[in-house]
């Protein structure tokens, strides 16, 4: 019934095994705890295979929130669960919710990676708490406790500090160079640590001393702490996943410390996924996992990039730029971590759906790597609602880039250096990267003219064939779409450059001249059309035509005198299909609902901002972009609490929405 999940419940037999086999042992001799967390589990692998795929991330969240519940609900049913443990207990229910819920609310996308990274350290504080508590309360435990018990505290350290050192490097708190002590030794040192733990869980298996416990945890902060600080900036996104992974292992560690099968189920269940997913991040990088364990990669080398003595960057303009995203048949734009940190996604989005919607080709390409997490600029593009259907994955596209006209680059710089593949000394040689120098000109935005997170030379900037574009990406990104919205088509829109005469043509083809008093008696609403003002704007929110529409289902219409003027449309002509014409101020002070084009703003005409006149207005419909013109809606809505905005390039272009689709 469920195609998409066919193989997420063939995942699920061994647990229906386990339930068949044992359901009398689970509902009637053991505890009902042991069901739920049955359950639980089942929950956490549907939202593993939910996470897998765009289309149904959203109910793999939700399916992990129904286990993640389960599971607290469980906790309640515990046999050590009296009075005053229940107590503690929704207390720290209650604390940990609203923490989580402010860290939901007040974390912006920009800074998701530092909180990954320190919600993992989360997880190896937990872990190590758990072993230490392990140590004090059980009493006689057997040899493979102590080993649990052991392990589990060595990985719970490991993970907390790494996880914290990550953090630091991600938010810029720590240097993102790699820190490296004594050379090459630093692998002596990291073995040497290792082996003194295995020793070490030796002696206290056999004496059960608390003293070889603390000596491992100092033991194990140095190695977490050596571990990532050896690691460079361009393998953090790595470091991440692998991170996680390790946080997967504490969980199960502590599973089997408190004899818990819902944490070892999804403890093991998170450390696979994340050792997966770190082995294909270093995949994607031509790294091999163990190197990147190892560090030192971004360390100054003497290798030089493939770029020409005394060369030099060309730069270019906003006027060039936009006669090239006019001129150009097909678009690819490349988004990197300066998309985040400019929080220009909505932007980027918006212009490349308006070149889609100009009849262009035009795509996203997504690094694997790019920024500083798995998947960050998938995130933040499906933040800004772009269609799956327009973000390709670097090993799909790369094949286009030679056919390709023109490619955006939008703050990104070591995912895109030609090195890699071109530069056998380069210490990103091999890494898959994308191809954008194949196209026949490349456009690159950067705030500076510095090196990316790798801290190497990128030659891309100095080919014959790219201009650079020095700026605050959200800036230059608004500059071009304000620059293509006024030539005849807002964010979104797909109004084609035609000749007001044109226009009227085809206006007067569908025209059906018909008097239309008898409907005029019945109508009960009014809607309004005032002139656009924008520099530039031709067109007209209602034609003759669709005002004899409008007529007929119970609106009437009125127009502001030479509203269709540059469309092509006469005033007489709106006459003639039953509209009355007024003036500005008719229109803007006594109208309820009003459409138009473009959204409200000084107009000569009235001598004032549109947005102050809607005393009477209880309905605007325009192309508002909430996410452009945020601080107008907000003055709009604080003015107005009750007037309703209806934004048309918020209308999702889907087969139902068609007849509200007003960008085709």
């Amino acid at each position: 019934k469920h195609k998409k999940y066919k193989k997420n419940y063939l995942n699920l037999l061994p647990f229906v095994h386990i339930m068949a086999n044992e359901s009398d042992a689970i509902f009637a001799n053991e505890p009902i705890i042991e069901s739920i967390y049955m359950l639980s589990a089942i929950f956490f692998i549907l939202s593993l295979g939910g996470l897998s795929n765009p289309e149904t991330s959203r109910k793999g969240n939700l399916y992990g929130i129904y286990g993640m519940t389960l599971s607290i609900i469980a906790t309640l049913f515990t046999d050590q669960m009296n009075f005053g443990a229940l107590i503690k207990y929704l207390i720290m229910t209650v604390v940990g919710a609203i923490i989580g819920l402010r860290m939901a609310h007040t974390v912006e996308m920009i800074n998701m990676p530092q909180l990954v990274a320190a919600l993992h350290s989360f997880v190896g504080i937990a872990a190590t708490i758990v072993g230490y508590g392990s140590y004090f309360k059980t009493e006689n435990p057997d040899t493979a406790h102590d080993i649990e018990l052991f392990i589990g505290v060595f990985i719970g350290v490991v993970t907390f500090i790494g996880s914290v050192i990550a953090w630091g490097k991600l938010d810029g708190k720590i240097r993102s160079e790699p820190l490296i002590i004594l050379g090459g030794l630093r692998h002596v040192i990291n073995l040497c640590v290792i082996i003194g733990s295995v020793i070490l869980c030796i002696f206290f298996v056999t004496t059960r001393s608390l003293t070889f416990i603390l000596i491992m945890t100092a033991l194990a902060l140095f190695l977490g702490w050596h571990l990532i600080m050896a690691i460079g900036g361009a393998d953090m996104p790595v470091v991440v996943s692998m991170l996680n992974s390790y946080s997967g292992w504490a969980t199960s560690a502590s599973g089997f410390m408190l004899n818990n099968n819902l944490l070892i189920i999804s403890g093991a269940l998170v450390g696979s996924s994340g050792a997966i997913l770190s082995y294909i991040m270093c995949k994607a990088m031509n790294r091999a996992f163990f190197s990147v364990i190892a560090g030192g990669f971004g360390l100054e080398t003497n290798t030089q990039s493939n770029i020409a003595a005394g060369a030099e960057s060309l730069e270019t303009n906003l006027e060039e730029v936009m006669k090239d995203l006019k001129a150009a048949k097909s678009v690819i734009f490349v988004p990197g971590y300066g998309m985040a940190v400019s929080k220009c996604q909505k932007v980027v989005g918006n212009l490349c759906k308006e070149l889609k919607a100009r009849g262009k080709k035009a795509n996203f390409c997504i690094h694997p790597v790019a920024g500083r997490l798995p998947g960050h600029m998938n995130v933040l593009l499906a933040e800004a609602n772009v269609p799956y259907t327009m973000v390709k994955e670097m090993d799909e596209i790369n094949k286009d880039f030679p056919t390709t006209d023109l490619v955006v680059v939008v703050g990104a710089n070591d995912v895109v250096n030609p090195d890699a593949l071109e530069n056998p000394n380069s210490p990103i040689a091999g890494m898959p990267v994308c191809e954008v120098w194949k196209a026949k000109k490349t456009v690159v935005i950067k705030r500076s003219k510095g090196k990316g997170y790798a801290a190497i030379e990128n030659p891309l900037f100095f080919r014959p064939n790219n201009r650079m574009f020095y700026g605050d990406a959200k800036v230059r990104m608004t500059e071009c779409l304000n620059e293509l919205t006024k030539d005849g088509a807002a964010a979104g829109g797909a109004v084609k450059d035609a000749k007001p005469e044109e226009d009227h043509k085809v206006d007067v083809i569908e025209e059906k001249e018909e008097d239309m008093t008898p409907y005029l008696s019945k109508c009960t609403k009014e809607i309004a059309v005032p002139r656009e003002v924008y520099k530039l704007e031709r067109r007209v929110a209602i034609t003759p035509t669709q005002c004899r529409k409008l007529i007929k289902i119970g609106f009437r219409v009125k127009v502001e005198t030479q509203a269709g003027e540059a469309a092509g449309f006469s005033d007489d002509a709106y006459k003639r299909a039953g509209a009355k014409i007024t003036d500005t101020k008719d229109i803007w002070h006594n109208s309820e609902i009003i459409i138009k084009v473009r959204q409200p703003t000084e107009n000569p005409n009235l001598g004032d901002h549109e947005a102050d006149t809607l005393t009477n207005t209880k309905l605007l419909i325009s192309y508002l972009y909430p996410g452009l013109n945020t601080d107008l809606l907000k003055r709009i809505h604080k003015d107005k609490p009750n007037l309703t905005m209806f934004a048309l390039d918020c209308t999702p272009r889907t087969t139902r929405a068609q007849k509200l689709d007003t960008l085709s």
